[in-house]
């Protein structure tokens, strides 16, 4: 919005508490509580944030944990740890956009507040150059690492490094036209600077988001065909490709910023129309991220199966299935009797009711609550109880087994299996 040259103190008060941009006609400017899209932004940028996160710790642990083998992408610059660290260095001023006004039409907001706002978008703005950079980098590094482990001059090593050096001089253009579009730099957010000139900043985002959509198309089909040429089943072909095809999200969300960087152009509601084409980047980065950390998640999730918690959920749940069932053939078939019995059963031990998995077990005998054994718990009740005793014999067949992968290449690497298994006889005595 121009201002008149030296405008007076009371002008410009009252030039900056009225509204960025004129309302269309019959819309009244709402300036102390603007219809916004604040939540919604919040929402969206959380979640991309702490997917992206979780990716890159999973993808951190794999690699270190268990399959123990960093390759060289894993050290250098355009790991995903730094590309997390960069979107955050991307996450910061987005919030700050969308505080300021977030998905607030320019109308509805006061001119006081346009600085701060568009200052936030063009810091975004640069960062978000330097952050799909290196995610794209990470993806086309990691296909060469895959499709391409012996360095030849394949069609999928040339189309590799072509897109890498076609991204790396587009991104390096565009960061640099964005830092200095207008002269002096300051004019690019401060309305109230009436001198200098600035480039068509609007075009260039419409230009700079239909390379980035070609760009993410290309990243995505890339893998395909590589993976429908490998040898082996097609099973195995479709998972791998499900893998790599969460990249249509980062397509999809790039296409919808391309939508709406078209609409910044033919119309002047800058806050609005420039905060939606902001917060489409973040499911394209967090797609982006994902993509280059899920290569390894099966290795993860097999191994998480394997764990002591995981397996003790699955042993307890067939040991409660397995308790549910006989308890209700036994009440079936001797409901009188057992009415008979519950009085003195309410006595027991807890080690009498139930052998559970959480159970101690020490020099080869079940241990009660107190730290007695079966059999000592049951000789004390005997000496207690001057009534007649029934005598119940339970089999209690206890199994243990335990996987451990070998240290190297997590995918043919040999594993060792121990499997062991023992029986015991506890005579229970009422």
């Amino acid at each position: 919005m121009a201002t008149s040259a030296n405008p007076t103190p009371e002008q410009l008060q009252v030039l900056l508490n009225g509204p960025a941009l004129p309302p269309p006609p019959s819309v009244i400017p709402q300036l102390d509580h603007p219809p916004n899209l604040q939540g919604t932004g919040i929402a969206v940028q959380i979640v991309c944030l702490v997917l992206s996160t979780i990716a890159l710790c999973m993808r951190l642990y794999t690699k270190t944990r268990i399959i123990r083998q960093l390759v060289p992408a894993d050290c250098q610059s355009h790991n995903p740890r730094y590309q997390d660290a960069v979107y955050v260095g991307y996450f910061v001023p987005s919030w700050l956009a969308s505080d300021v006004a977030g998905g607030v039409h320019q109308w509805d907001l006061r001119l006081k507040y346009l600085g701060s706002f568009l200052y936030y978008v063009h810091v975004g703005s640069v960062m978000y150059g330097i952050c799909i950079w290196f995610i794209k980098f990470s993806i086309l590094l990691q296909y060469l690492q895959i499709f391409v482990p012996i360095k030849k001059a394949s069609a999928m090593y040339l189309t590799c490094h072509a897109l890498i050096w076609i991204n790396f001089v587009f991104y390096l253009v565009s960061t640099f036209v964005e830092i200095f579009a207008c002269s002096p730099v300051r004019k690019a957010w401060d309305p109230l600077v009436t001198r200098g000139r600035c480039i068509n900043i609007l075009a260039l985002n419409v230009a700079a988001s239909t390379l980035n959509s070609v760009s993410d198309i290309a990243i995505l089909i890339v893998p395909q065909v590589g993976i429908w040429r490998l040898q082996m089943s097609q099973q195995r072909k479709m998972q791998i490709s499900a893998i790599f095809l969460i990249g249509i999200f980062a397509c999809v969300a790039s296409i919808v910023r391309l939508g709406y960087a078209i609409k910044l152009f033919t119309h002047h509601d800058i806050t609005y129309y420039s905060w939606l084409t902001g917060l489409w980047t973040h499911p394209e980065m967090a797609s982006g991220i994902l993509v280059a950390c899920l290569p390894v998640s099966p290795k993860f999730f097999q191994k998480l199966q394997q764990t002591h918690f995981f397996s003790q959920i699955g042993l307890s749940l067939q040991s409660l299935l397995r308790f549910t069932s006989s308890g209700s053939k036994r009440s079936t078939k001797g409901h009188s009797a057992s009415q008979q019995i519950s009085p003195q059963r309410a006595s027991w031990p807890k080690s009498y009711e139930m052998l559970s998995d959480e159970q101690r077990f020490n020099g080869g005998k079940f241990m009660g609550d107190k730290g007695e054994s079966v059999d000592e718990s049951f000789q004390g009740q005997r000496s207690q109880q001057a009534r007649p005793h029934i005598i119940r014999t339970v089999d209690v067949d206890a199994r243990s087994e335990s996987r451990r992968e070998s240290d190297g290449d997590c995918e043919n690497g040999p594993q060792g299996v121990w499997q062991g298994s023992s029986s015991y006889n506890v005579s229970v005595v009422v």
